[in-house]
């Protein structure tokens, strides 16, 4: 029998990040309607672990709406092609298309993913609907910033410019990642291959 032998091993440092996040993640408003809704900037922290979640058991959907559009009470002159007068008419009611955007968390009531959700919506006044299975949230811009991560689970990853943050920083994605699809007992469970391999990449 070979003598045991210690052999030093250095100790990891932290990752330092190749880039300072922002403080606050910007939602992007702009080419939204008038009426659609808005979401005010959020802490980056409070974003990330909001992106774990998602990246773990979201899922992002676009759908159409018809409704009503009533005139305006105005009306129009027109002539009569029979009699050749001109007559007064109102505006009718047309119908219009709009594109509805809605970002869906599973995420079971008595879970701590989703307290921890719920409280990040209150804090940032972010209206939400929620079933005893689901939570979900309005908004185009909301829906943008979710899909930069992808909608497939067979092919969700994170964005690399998130991944050159710092491990201070990470630890609130991964908080949020574990939280969603990883167990008591550290594992994680993805059938996605590239956020598998990020998975490890993040707990080294």
């Amino acid at each position: 029998l070979f003598p045991r032998r210690s052999t030093p091993m250095p100790l990891p440092k932290p990752w330092a990040g190749t880039q300072n996040p922002p403080s606050r993640f910007i939602f992007d408003n702009g080419g939204v309607g008038i009426n659609a809704r808005r979401f005010s900037p959020m802490e980056i922290k409070d974003f990330l672990y909001v992106l774990g979640l998602y990246l773990g058991d979201g899922h992002a959907q676009v759908s159409s709406l018809i409704a009503d559009v009533k005139g305006d009470g105005s009306t129009v002159n027109l002539r009569n092609q029979k009699t050749g007068r001109f007559m007064d008419k109102s505006i009718p009611t047309t119908k219009k298309v709009y594109a509805t955007h809605r970002t869906w968390f599973a995420l079971p009531s008595g879970t701590d993913a989703r307290s921890k959700l719920l409280s990040i919506l209150k804090k940032n006044n972010i209206i939400y609907g929620e079933t005893p299975v689901q939570v979900w949230i309005y908004g185009k811009p909301f829906y943008e910033a979710m899909m930069m991560c992808g909608n497939s689970a067979h092919t969700k990853e994170i964005p690399q410019r998130i991944l050159d943050y710092s491990a201070e920083y990470l630890e609130k994605l991964f908080e949020g990642l574990m939280d969603s699809d990883g167990t008591l007992r550290g594992y994680y469970y993805t059938v996605s291959k590239r956020l598998a391999e990020q998975i490890v990449e993040l707990g080294c």
